[in-house]
């Protein structure tokens, strides 16, 4: 976790942040393990932190929040293959972060919708 933080020269403040609040998501879902209905959960409380880093672009973000999300799935994820529903999750990330991406650009622009 924390040589992913450091491949994007995230600060060690912000780096302990972070690594605490994944350390609490995977004890979290180890007991109910991910799936497709609480995968969205996941990926908007780490968009919601890693927007917080200012110094990374919008694509470093994205890129930080999916090997973060990775690497949570992997932790929980028992066996070093990659199971079907493994494989699944983590093709549904990138789209999901676009599409949060977008409605909270929407959500800036228009405050009609809060």
């Amino acid at each position: 976790m924390e040589a992913i933080l450091q491949a994007y020269s995230v600060k060690s403040k912000e780096n302990e942040r972070i690594v605490e609040r994944v350390t609490r998501l995977i004890h979290k879902y180890k007991k109910t393990g991910i799936n497709k209905d609480n995968i969205c959960g996941l990926v908007s409380v780490l968009m919601m932190d890693v927007n917080k880093l200012k110094k990374l672009t919008g694509p470093e973000k994205k890129d930080l929040v999916i090997d973060l999300i990775y690497s949570v799935i992997e932790q929980i994820d028992a066996g070093d293959e990659d199971s079907e529903l493994e494989t699944v999750l983590k093709t549904m990330v990138p789209p999901m972060i676009d599409s949060f991406s977008a409605m909270l650009k929407l959500n800036k622009a228009c405050g009609c919708l809060k």
